[in-house]
This record gives structure tokens, sequence and C-alpha cells, in this order.
């Protein structure tokens, strides 16, 4: 009976000895695996947190692109892009914007809101597009908009269609994919709502007043292309006044304190480029009358922009007499 027992107590006493060991074991292999992630963690092989990078906002993709302004509205497009010259079509006009691969084509079209069949405005832009399909509706700078492609058949294409505040005109802007791959389609869909999302409808003098900054701010330069020098040496030319004739194209009086020239130029691409100049002002009326069917835009309303009097001033302010007229 005591062999018996014996035996027993042998035996449990084997086995907390084997679980005193095999618990042995363990505490080593975690404490080995502990000190090799404390290691790794000291060289930056284990990252215990995502990248920094990874919780900074996406910037804005927009910030760099070209502005387009005209008298009542702009909107932003790629850097890389080339406007083409506006075209005129009737009531309105058009402008075409080509990637410079030739993938993306934008066209942006403005035309007066006039049914020629009722001799009535359009009352709704079903009434104007005369879809058999409903569109999908979207905002634009706070106006309401209509978008009826893409759709099947014609995925590559993207379009909008919407009034001016006014509802004097009506608007339309589209973005074709001329590659019709799965990828560039995708593209095309994202470069069309960014351009919308820049979409803004304007004050006029707002922008042709940022006109003349821009201007101004360049002014240095730019009096380095006018073909006929100061008479009083290098004193440069002083700005007197500015006429905007058409969209971005504008008539800028200049002297030296001796003689008032005169020159026209126009902004495109963010860039200014001298159109002609002029020796001698004011203008006789006839010539005037030449120049505006010349350069100007029959929908645009002639606006010019002095100092007062004030020739130290910075602020420029419309005046209703038409200096360049004498």
């Amino acid at each position: 009976m005591t062999h018996h027992s014996q035996k027993n107590y042998t035996t449990i006493n084997l086995h907390k000895r084997g679980f005193a060991h095999l618990f042995l074991a363990v505490v080593i292999v975690l404490i080995g695996l502990g000190g090799l992630l404390y290691f790794s963690w000291q060289k930056g092989l284990v990252k215990t947190a995502p990248e920094e990078t990874s919780l900074t906002p996406t910037s804005n993709p927009t910030k760099d692109w070209k502005l387009y302004s005209r008298q009542e509205i702009s909107f932003q497009y790629p850097p890389t892009w080339k406007e083409k010259p506006i075209q005129l079509t009737g009531s309105g006009s058009y402008l075409e914007i080509e990637n410079e691969s030739g993938i993306f084509t934008f066209i942006f079209t403005n035309r007066g809101n006039y049914n020629n069949g009722t001799e009535k405005p359009y009352s709704s832009l079903q009434e104007y597009t005369n879809m058999p399909y409903p569109g999908v509706e979207r905002i634009i700078d706070g106006q309401e908009a209509m978008q009826y492609l893409p759709r099947a058949g014609s995925e590559n294409v993207n379009s909008v269609y919407f009034f001016s505040k006014d509802q004097k005109q009506i608007y339309t802007i589209e973005l074709t994919t001329n590659v019709k791959t799965e990828e560039q389609i995708e593209k095309g869909q994202k470069l069309f709502d960014q351009i919308i999302s820049t979409f803004k409808f304007l004050d006029t003098n707002d922008v042709e007043k940022d006109t003349i900054s821009q201007f101004l701010g360049r002014w240095d330069n730019l009096q380095k292309n006018i073909p006929f020098k100061p008479v009083l040496g290098g004193a440069g030319w002083f700005v007197d006044y500015f006429q905007f004739m058409g969209n971005n194209t504008f008539l800028v009086s200049f002297e030296d304190g001796h003689v008032l020239h005169a020159a026209i130029h126009k902004k495109q691409d963010d860039q200014f480029t001298l159109m002609e100049s002029f020796e001698n002002i004011p203008f006789k009326s006839t010539e005037w009358n030449s120049l505006e069917e010349k350069y100007g835009d029959q929908k645009y309303t002639v606006t010019t922009y002095g100092k007062g009097g004030d020739k130290n001033s910075s602020e420029w302010i419309k005046i209703s007499d038409n200096i360049f007229v004498e």
C-alpha cells in the first residue's frame, strides 16, 4: 500500500517538473520574441503606427491650373492644355481647349436664351435640350444644372447644361475623351468633375479690376514691347486709363508727362499680348468705332477705368466718360 502511494507521488512530482520545464521554455521564448520585436522597432523594421504622410489631407489638385475668365464667368483647366481662338456662333460663342496629346477635348459654349420657335426665352433646361431621357441634376456655383452624358454608348463624352444667373445665357460644358480605353475614360470623367468644380459666376467689375492689377504688376516688362520710347528718357510710361472692349481685350493709355499714347492688349492663357499701339490719342469717333469693331465684342459692355484725377491713388474706379474719344 505504501509502495503504491509513493509511486503515485513520484508520478505527480514528475508531472509538476515537466510542467515547470515547459512553462520555463515558454517564458524564454516570449522573452526572446519580445527582445526581437524591440530590436526591430528600434531599427525601424517594424512600424507601430501608419506613416504620418498617410494622415495628411490630399492637396488641391487644381491649385496650379490655368484660369480662364471673361466678363461674367471663370473656370480653371490643366496647366498644359491650350486654348484655341474663340469662335462666334450666332447669338453666342464657343471656346475649345485641348490637352497636349489630343486625348481630351474640352468645349465651353454660351448662347443667348431665346427659342426661335416660340420667340420667347427657354423656361427650362429640359425644354432647351429636348432630351428623351432624364438627366442627372448637378449644382454649379449654386446654379442648378443638368448632366445628360455620359450614358451607355457615349461613355467617353461628359456634358452639362445650365443657365446664367440672370437666365439670359445658356452654358454648356463638355469634355470628350478621344482615346476610348477604360482608363482614359475614367480619367476624363474625373477631369470633367474637377473643371466644373472650379466654375464661378463673377462680378464684372471684380474681373476687370483683377486684370488691371495683373497687367500693372507686369507693366515694367510689357512696356518694353511698345515700339516708341518716352520723350523724357528712361523714366518709363505712366498708365492713366483702361478701357475694356471685349473679353479680356482692353485699351490702355499711358504717358511720360509729355504725350498721351495708347495700346490694345489681349489677355490669353494668363499672358498679355500687345495687339496694336498708337502714338497719339484721343481718337476720332470713327477711328474708335473701327477699333471696337476690330477688337471688341458686341455682347460686351464697354467699361472705362481711371483714378478719379488722383494719379497717386491705387484704386481704379469706373468712369462714364470715354476719354479715348475726342
